[in-house]
């Protein structure tokens, strides 16, 4: 086990998730300990988190604006906490890095604040992971993982490493090269799906960012253009240019179930709109905007841009079958007043349950979700 993420579920759950699934992406789970994801039913819960601390190698204690309060309220109320317990036992163990991890704009808790079994953790070097930079920070985060060797890198990753690197040698010493059909990526793709898609053809991704203006480090960068055109052969290892612009979408929440899901011509999902905010009370398979009512032109088609085969597992496993999406209407070129088609470009799940089992809606998670920029 290689890192732990500990956190307060009232406090910062939507940004521990963000943080899971991006370390999820640069190393294999098996690396990487978050309670919802570890810790099976009928597992016994203490002793799985006390065994985990035992061989990690970083503990990332994520700090949002509650989590100092929480920590005062538990302790004068005399009961345990676990987080507190979590943290004073890496602490304790040489050879752990304790990094805290600032979200929302908290502030590190000063060493007065703090009962004594915790109180150096004051004097760890923070990192804060900011809605508006998170690509730059989380990649900062993942760096000082790296170096600190608690991060290994993903079996996939090195696979593909060696896959690339060995038809490269067969290019430039083998008669017949192996060579492989550009795939088509599609425009408004998030570039994080488009270097997934490339790369699973044996190709490398080579962005290219188009300047645009306003300056704002919002929103997502997805494909305008690529060279060479789909269909081209290329040989294994080399490299399309994709070129990339910012999209700043909405948030979109949709609850599993009902039409939602039936197929509406390949690619694309069909559901149902709902008139108003997302709540417990939406049907299974419909859709809403968080901002407001879907549009009446709207037609009730979802096209998930390099995930819609996730999608059955992820509303399976997200809490009451909801999930947030990244979204924006693709518009109908002849009749450019007609929306055809919402474009999806990234998810996250939307509930979360307290600790007395019921469902609340998460605070912030569009800004993990619709904030994603190449470096």
């Amino acid at each position: 086990m290689a890192v732990f993420i500990s956190y307060r579920r009232e406090d910062s759950e939507g940004d521990a998730r963000a943080l899971y699934n991006r370390l999820a992406e640069e190393t294999d789970e098996s690396n990487l300990f978050l309670d919802f994801e570890a810790i099976g039913a009928g597992d016994n819960w203490r002793s799985r988190i006390d065994d985990t601390l035992k061989k990690v190698k970083a503990v990332l204690v994520v700090i949002g604006p509650q989590w100092l309060d929480t920590l005062k309220a538990r302790a004068a109320a005399g009961g345990a906490d676990l987080v507190r317990s979590e943290i004073a036992a890496s602490l304790a163990k040489a050879g752990v890095r304790v990094i805290p991890v600032i979200v929302k704009g908290a502030k590190v808790p000063s060493s007065e604040a703090l009962p004594d079994d915790i109180k150096s953790l004051a004097d760890r070097n923070a990192i804060e992971v900011r809605g508006s930079a998170w690509t730059t920070d989380t990649d900062r985060l993942i760096k000082i993982l790296r170096r600190a060797g608690a991060l290994p890198t993903s079996r996939r990753s090195w696979m593909l490493r060696g896959a690339v690197a060995a038809a490269v040698l067969a290019a430039i010493g083998a008669v017949f090269a192996v060579r492989v059909t550009v795939p088509s990526v599609p425009k408004d793709m998030s570039y994080k799906y488009a270097k997934a898609l490339l790369e699973s053809h044996g190709l490398g991704f080579q962005p290219r960012k188009l300047a645009v203006g306003g300056g704002d480090d919002r929103g997502i960068d997805v494909v305008a253009d690529q060279r060479p055109a789909a269909g081209s052969t290329l040989f294994m290892g080399q490299t399309v240019e994709v070129d990339l612009l910012t999209k700043q979408p909405y948030w979109l929440v949709c609850r599993a179930g009902g039409v939602l899901g039936t197929a509406t011509g390949g690619d694309t999902l069909e559901f149902e709109k709902h008139n108003g905010t997302p709540s417990l009370d939406m049907k299974e398979g419909s859709c809403s905007w968080v901002t407001g009512a879907i549009v009446p032109n709207q037609d009730p088609v979802l096209k998930p841009l390099g995930f819609k085969d996730e999608l059955a597992d992820r509303f399976a496993k997200a809490p009451g079958g909801f999930l947030a999406f990244c979204a924006f209407s693709q518009y109908d070129l002849p009749n450019p007043k007609k929306s055809e088609r919402l474009v999806l470009l990234s998810y996250d799940e939307y509930m979360i349950k307290d600790d007395a089992g019921q469902l609340h809606p998460r605070t912030g998670v569009g800004s993990h979700i619709c904030v994603d920029r190449l470096p």
